[in-house]
């Protein structure tokens, strides 16, 4: 109940109380109504206390669209086509020899597939033959057409170990070449098989 409601019930009876009162009233019924009226207010309250809910203020989430936020990404955006193209004129002087000039070509394209967060493949093909650290393809030879081999066909799974990456088939070259220094490792080698790469730090 509460405190109007209280005040209301209080008026009601102190007017009743107000009234004349008949030769039967004395003053023990006006003292017995005086008790159950302060026991009646202590219960109320007592009542009033244990149902009271604290009031709180919630805030309403907030849900806004907002058009900086990316839309979900399509199998296109997984994907990444890339390629390079190269001519060359070449003069070949060695001594006690005729002078050569000869022209070359190298043409690369590789296909790359995010296939989730961890594993992508790729695919590329280049010119050239069969030397494995040189996709040059000499032009001549009657305008005949020339050669294209697969150049790369790999996947490359990052572990759930920092750092710790494996890839298998026929992929870049993955063996440290210090200061970009291709007299042990040529850049253009793409090795055959399997391969575990290690990056952390200063490792």
């Amino acid at each position: 109940m509460s405190n109007w409601q209280l005040a209301t019930l209080l008026g009601a009876l102190a007017l009743t109380t107000a009234q004349p009162l008949d030769a039967a009233t004395d003053a023990e019924t006006i003292a017995t109504l005086q008790v159950q009226i302060v026991a009646l207010t202590q219960r109320l309250d007592r009542l009033e206390a244990r149902t009271q809910i604290p009031q709180r203020s919630y805030a309403a989430p907030q849900i806004a669209a907002s058009s900086d936020q990316p839309a979900t990404a399509s199998w296109t955006d997984r994907i990444q086509l890339k390629g390079d193209m190269r001519y060359r004129h070449e003069v070949i002087d060695a001594e006690n020899s005729s002078e050569r000039h000869r022209q070359r070509i190298r043409a690369r394209t590789e296909l790359k597939a995010q296939v989730n967060d961890a594993v992508s493949v790729g695919f590329g093909l280049a010119t050239g033959g069969d030397d494995p650290v040189s996709s040059n393809q000499t032009l001549g030879n009657g305008s005949s057409s020339k050669s294209v081999r697969i150049d790369l066909a790999y996947f490359d799974w990052i572990t759930r170990i920092e750092g710790l990456s494996v890839t298998a088939g026929k992929f870049e070259n993955p063996f440290h070449r210090a200061g970009s220094n291709g007299l042990l490792w040529d850049s253009d080698l793409r090795p055959e098989g399997g391969a575990v790469t290690f990056n952390r730090g200063a490792l």
